[in-house]
């Protein structure tokens, strides 16, 4: 299956010959390998619709009630003080 993937993926994605990236993913150490074959994975699950989460933004609008009590440079100040650990 994952040979498979991966001969698909050097074709589709690359314009590889699959020969040559079986070659390469061969000559990887171990972990790398693993890295290779998940981002492999994940390229070919990225083109399935119903294969990756649909986005929800049911917190849309969750503080539109702060929004006369802090305009965005409040914010903004904020935020870089938390950044920069001097916030508290």
């Amino acid at each position: 299956m994952l040979m498979g993937i991966l001969l698909t993926a050097a074709w589709c994605y690359f314009g590889m010959d699959p020969r040559k990236l079986v070659e390469a993913l061969e000559k990887l150490p171990a972990l790398r390998r693993m890295e290779a074959e998940d981002f492999i994975r994940y390229l070919a699950a990225r083109d399935e619709p119903d294969s990756l989460p649909q986005m929800r933004f049911a917190w849309a609008g969750g503080l539109s009630d702060l929004k006369s009590r802090y305009t965005s440079r409040d914010l903004k100040k904020q935020a870089l003080d938390w950044m920069s650990g001097n916030g508290a």
